[in-house]
C-alpha cells in the first residue's frame, strides 16, 4: 500500500517538475510571433524578426480578400495592428486586405506602422450610446452600439465588399496568424470548387428538365375534321381544333418532365467552437466559432441573412441573441437552408488553452488571443503569456488603443 502511494506521489511530482521546466523554458525562449518592435512604438514595425522567409501569396483561389471589422477604438488598437502584421509576415499574404471601419481616416494612424497598405471600407457609425463615458476596451459605459454594429457588419460583408471580391475569409481583430496561409486557403478552395461543381450540375439538370418532352398534346392539323364533331367523317371541311389541353391521366403517352432539383443549400465555412481547444470539450461552448469565417458569393448569402435576422431579432430588442455565435448556431438550425462546413481544427487554437500556453501543442494557422482587444480584463498570467507570445508590452503599446493613436 505504501509502495503504491509513493509511486503516485512520484508520478505527481514528476508531472509538476515537468510542467515547471516547460513553463520556465517557455518564457525564456524568444517570442512566438515578434511582429512588433522591442521598444516603444515610435518606428514602423519591422516585421518577423526570425530568419526564415515565408512563402508569399498575392492571390489564392480560396480567398480574394482577407477582411477585418474594426469599428470605433478597435481601428486604433494594438490588437488589429498585430492581426494585420502577422497576416503579412507570418501568413505570407500579399493579397487584398479590407478593413471595415466607421470612417475612412480611422486607419490613418495605424497605417503608419504597417509595411503594406490595406483598404478601408467606411460604414455609417452606430448611434451614440445612451450613457456617456467608457470605451470599447475599458469596459465602462454602454458600448452596445459599437459592438453590435461590428457584429452585424460581419453578417453583411458580401454587401459591403466590391463585387469583384467573390471569396472572402473574415478574421477577428484578436486573431493572430501564426503559420503560412497556403495550406489553409488550399483547403478552403477545394471546398468552394466542389460546391461550384455541384451547383453547376444542379443547374444543368434543371435546364434539361425544362427542355424535356412537351407537356401538351399537339393540336390536329389544319383542314382535318375532328372525328367526334363530324361523326367520324373526314369531308375536308376546315375545322379548327380546340386549344391544346394539358396532359392528365395514366393514358397519356407523353409524361411530364421531372421537377428541377432543389437548389443547393447556402453554405459558410467555420470552425467548431470547441475545436480550438486541445481537448475539444468545453462547458458553455457554442457549435460555431465566428472568429474566422469563409464566405463566397452565390453560396453564403442566405446564411448571412439568417445569421443577421437571428442576431437582430425584430429590431426592437425582441427575439435577438446576445452573441453573434449564438445567432450563427440558430442560423444553422435543421431545415433552415443554411449548412456549415467545419474547417480542420488544426488551423485554429485558443491561446488561453493550458496545453497551448505550455507549448505542448503544434502551432496552428490562427491563434485566437481572446481578450487582446480589451487587455485590462486579462489576468496577470494571460497578460504575461500574451506579451511573451507576441513580443510586446501592454505598458508600451497601451491598454487597447495604441499610444499616440487614441482619440481623447
Amino acid at each position: 500500500m505504501r509502495r503504491a502511494r509513493r509511486r503516485c506521489w512520484s508520478v505527481a511530482l514528476a508531472l509538476l517538475l515537468t510542467y515547471a521546466v516547460v513553463s520556465t523554458v517557455l518564457f525564456l525562449r524568444p517570442p512566438l510571433h515578434p511582429v512588433g518592435p522591442s521598444t516603444k512604438p515610435s518606428t514602423t514595425i519591422s516585421g518577423n524578426q526570425r530568419t526564415r522567409q515565408q512563402p508569399r501569396l498575392r492571390s489564392a483561389s480560396g480567398a480574394d480578400s482577407i477582411v477585418f471589422v474594426a469599428l470605433g477604438p478597435a481601428a486604433r488598437s494594438a490588437s488589429l495592428l498585430y492581426a494585420l502584421t502577422s497576416l503579412r509576415e507570418e501568413g505570407g499574404w500579399d493579397g487584398q486586405v479590407h478593413v471595415v471601419v466607421e470612417r475612412e481616416d480611422d486607419l490613418a494612424c495605424l497605417s503608419s506602422y504597417l509595411r503594406q497598405s490595406v483598404t478601408a471600407i467606411a460604414i455609417a457609425p452606430p448611434p451614440p450610446p445612451p450613457s456617456p463615458g467608457g470605451s470599447l476596451h475599458s469596459g465602462g459605459g454602454d458600448t452596445r452600439g459599437v459592438v453590435q454594429n461590428a457584429k452585424m457588419a460581419k453578417m453583411k460583408l458580401l454587401d459591403l465588399l466590391p463585387p469583384s471580391v467573390e471569396r472572402v475569409v473574415y478574421v477577428d481583430c484578436d486573431v493572430v496568424t501564426q503559420r503560412p496561409l497556403g495550406p489553409f486557403l488550399d483547403a478552403v478552395a477545394r471546398e468552394w470548387d466542389e460546391l461550384d461543381r455541384k451547383a453547376a450540375a444542379a443547374a444543368a439538370a434543371a435546364t434539361a428538365a425544362v427542355g424535356g418532352p412537351a407537356t401538351t398534346r399537339p393540336p390536329p392539323k389544319k383542314g382535318v375534321v375532328n372525328s367526334r364533331l363530324r361523326g367520324g367523317r373526314d369531308d375536308g371541311d376546315e375545322v379548327f381544333a380546340p386549344p391544346p389541353q394539358p396532359m392528365s391521366g395514366d393514358g397519356d403517352t407523353n409524361r411530364r418532365p421531372p421537377p428541377p432539383p432543389p437548389p443547393p443549400p447556402s453554405t459558410v465555412m467555420i470552425f467548431a467552437d470547441a475545436g480550438g481547444h486541445t481537448v475539444p470539450v468545453c462547458r458553455g461552448c457554442d457549435r460555431a466559432h465566428s472568429g474566422v469565417v469563409a464566405l463566397a458569393r452565390g453560396h453564403s448569402e442566405r446564411c448571412l441573412k439568417l445569421w443577421h435576422d437571428a442576431f437582430e431579432g425584430d429590431g426592437a430588442g425582441n427575439g435577438g441573441t446576445s452573441t453573434d455565435q449564438e445567432a450563427l448556431d440558430a442560423a444553422l438550425g435543421e431545415g433552415s437552408g443554411c449548412e456549415a462546413i467545419m474547417m480542420g481544427r488544426w488551423h485554429l487554437s485558443f491561446m488561453k488553452d493550458a496545453f497551448v500556453m505550455a507549448g505542448l501543442t503544434r502551432t496552428s494557422t490562427f491563434g485566437h488571443y481572446t481578450g487582446l482587444l480589451h487587455p485590462k480584463t486579462l489576468g496577470k498570467v494571460y497578460r504575461r503569456f500574451y506579451e511573451w507570445a507576441l513580443g510586446m508590452s501592454f505598458e508600451e503599446w497601451g491598454q487597447g488603443e495604441i499610444q499616440g493613436c487614441a482619440v481623447e
